[in-house]
């Protein structure tokens, strides 16, 4: 079974009546740059996604230990030892 084809339209509708269909475009067409997706990053990155921003670049050279489950969204057992970059792509995409 595949996944359902990505609608933006369908994801952001929601935020209508919070956000006028006007800002909502200027979130679609907004570039944002996060330096770091641990805690405080981590939990921007997945708002900023979920508000339907339109690009996201992320930096973070570190990896995710067991140390960040407590307190860093993309850490679990599947992305101990794993670059930050890589696996929190995977996981909002």
């Amino acid at each position: 079974m595949s996944a359902p084809a990505f609608d933006y339209a369908e994801m952001t509708g929601r935020n209508i009546g919070f956000l006028s269909a006007a800002e909502q475009a200027r979130l679609r067409g907004a570039k944002v740059f996060l330096a770091g997706v641990g805690g405080m990053g981590g939990a921007a990155l997945m708002n900023l996604v979920r508000a339907g921003v339109g690009e996201v670049w992320i930096a973070d050279f570190d990896r995710f230990d067991v140390t960040n489950f407590n307190r860093q969204l993309f850490a679990n057992l599947d992305t101990v030892d794993s670059g930050k970059i890589e696996a929190t792509v995977s996981q909002i995409l």
